[in-house]
């Protein structure tokens, strides 16, 4: 079989025949006898889901709705916290006593997610999700904290 006339005249052909058959034409930039990096896999891991609540929460107060620290010999990446509670709220993320997120629940949003793609906690560091709950009403908190443990 042959390519067909419109192609192959081109001046800049982007097909080739491969085992008899029209192809695309691929450079590939390295060097000869080089491999290919065609996709690379991270260290692996184990999965992390902790949850954890803070009932009866007073209004105009806070408390710390779900606490972890990373094991020895351990990192802690690619981790997020899902949360929720009964009305409107500041949640913060505190890592090692440093705050490093926040974000709010509001009257018609009672749900919240943050996400640290980036971010690795070291063995030994406490990571918390610290709830304030807003109003002068009495109110239930929840957060679940889910990533990837790796060694370290």
């Amino acid at each position: 079989m042959s390519l067909p006339g419109n192609i192959r005249d081109r001046e800049y052909s982007v097909f080739t025949l491969c085992n008899d058959k029209p192809a695309k034409n691929v450079c590939i930039a390295n060097g000869e006898n080089e491999a290919v990096p065609v996709f690379e896999v991270g260290q692996p891991g184990t999965s992390l889901l902790e949850y954890s609540e803070a009932n009866s929460l007073a209004g105009l107060s806070s408390a710390d709705v779900l606490t972890y620290t990373v094991p020895v010999g351990k990192e802690l990446g690619a981790f997020e916290f899902f949360f929720s509670g009964e009305n409107k709220a500041v949640f913060r993320v505190i890592l090692d006593g440093s705050p490093i997120a926040k974000s709010r629940t509001w009257f018609t949003r009672f749900d919240g997610r943050i996400a640290f793609k980036q971010l690795k906690v070291l063995a030994g560091s406490t990571i918390r999700l610290e709830v304030f709950n807003s109003t002068n009403s009495i109110a239930d908190f929840n957060a679940t904290l889910e990533g990837v443990l790796y060694e370290s």
